[in-house]
């Protein structure tokens, strides 16, 4: 990781990238601040080129130890992610109920890390062993 971050980092563009990485600014149009939510970011082109990169430095090692990949959703039940978490259960963010075509209310709430939805995709499928790597956003 630390060779392909090197490499992307010590082209022409060098300081251009350092510059884009590290800084979003807020802009005001009629009145209105647009900027991004707190905790969160926008990866522009540059950005996406390095994080692809790195990415795909880690997917290929994972893939030449006889790695799969999975993805599970980003949200889930929020009876399962409360018993799991324990007291990192407040740190959950609940979205609003939906209601299922049955007219049944769902609680879900958005996945805190991949540990317990990845430990609901074994047990629902009936897997003993596996070689896994998940890359996917989290919500904390």
């Amino acid at each position: 990781i630390n060779d392909t971050l090197t490499k992307l980092l010590s082209s022409q563009q060098e300081e251009s990238n350092r510059q884009s990485i590290l800084k979003s600014e807020n802009v005001t149009i009629n009145d209105k601040i647009l900027k991004i939510p707190r905790g969160t970011r926008d990866y522009h082109p540059r950005q996406m080129k390095i994080r692809e990169e790195v990415f795909r430095t880690i997917i290929d090692c994972f893939k030449q130890h006889g790695a799969d990949t999975i993805d599970t959703p980003v949200f889930e039940l929020t009876t399962l992610l409360r018993e799991k978490y324990g007291e990192n259960a407040k740190l959950i963010y609940e979205l609003q109920d939906p209601i299922d075509d049955d007219g049944n209310n769902e609680k879900l709430a958005l996945r805190y890390d991949l540990t317990v939805p990845f430990a609901r995709y074994i047990s629902q499928n009936k897997i003993s062993a596996m070689k896994r790597y998940q890359i996917g956003k989290v919500y904390r």
